[in-house]
């Protein structure tokens, strides 16, 4: 917590203004600074921005037992298939870059992921629009965790490493 407020600190934020909506998702209160917070383990990851929604996803890399009928069952045809089509750690990866962003997608319209799987259909053009105009960010840390940063729109991202 000592960390997260010196980071704010930095920003002119305050945790006192920090508040949480009925689904969880963080919100300064008063400001239009919007924020995403992920956490996976020991890992927690935050993100900011400012006036435009955003969300944050991040997750171990566990290998699955049937990665093809989890694909099928979780995401689009199009995903799904890219998915498939590929090889061992690359087919891993691929599975949890394609959750990541899903479940960041989730965080960033406030509605969660179960919202966002039962209604794919809904969901569909506008994280296919993310996909094409490049308005999410994928990183790693360490070799077994991925996440993703999705926003509204392209944005430069600024990692603060703690």
């Amino acid at each position: 917590k000592d960390i997260l407020n010196t980071i704010f600190k930095q920003y002119g934020l305050s945790s006192g203004n920090l508040n949480h909506y009925k689904t969880g998702k963080p919100y300064f209160k008063g400001q239009n600074i919007k924020i995403s917070k992920s956490k996976r383990g020991n890992i927690i990851v935050y993100a900011f921005s400012y006036k435009d929604e955003i969300g944050v996803d991040i997750e171990k890399t566990n290998k699955l037992s049937d990665i093809e009928n989890f694909s099928k069952y979780f995401f689009l045809n199009k995903h799904a298939k890219d998915i498939i089509n590929r090889i061992g750690a690359d087919q891993l990866s691929a599975f949890y870059t394609y959750w990541t962003l899903y479940e960041a997608y989730a965080k960033l319209t406030g509605k969660g992921l179960v919202y966002v799987l039962q209604n794919k259909l809904d969901s569909v053009p506008r994280i296919q629009s993310i996909i094409d105009n490049n308005f999410f960010y994928t990183f790693r840390i360490w070799p077994h965790f991925i996440g993703t940063v999705v926003s509204g729109r392209k944005k430069r991202v600024k990692f603060i490493k703690i």
